[in-house]
């Protein structure tokens, strides 16, 4: 019976998700190895929560059996959550409006 199971994400650079998973989210970062000036592997956790990331280029040298693998799955971005201005505003839904409501004073004019 599986009683834990821990995603690995591979990625170019593990930098640019620190401050999501850190900050965002706050998990807490429980393994860092580092390679040269640049992390080659992390993983972070929150309660039961866990989450690794691997840097590609450490695959490479850690896995080489499975590397060429690893580099064909979908590349896993977080540019969309950590960027610090979003690159457009969001766009508002539409208000459901329930049948039986009066209508609004917007509804008025335009009718």
């Amino acid at each position: 019976m599986v009683k834990k199971i821990t995603p690995v994400l591979f990625v170019k650079e593990i930098e640019p998700v620190l401050p999501f998973w850190l900050e965002k989210l706050g998990f807490t970062k429980t393994i860092e190895v580092p390679e040269g000036n640049k992390l080659a592997f992390v993983a972070f956790k929150s309660g039961t929560a866990e989450i690794m990331y691997q840097t590609y280029a450490s695959a490479d040298r850690d896995h080489p059996p499975i590397s060429a693998d690893i580099r064909k799955a979908p590349p896993f971005s977080m540019s969309k959550w950590t960027t610090s201005k979003p690159s457009s505003p969001p766009s508002k839904a539409p208000k459901s409006i329930s049948p039986n409501a009066p209508p609004s004073t917007a509804q008025k004019k335009s009718a």
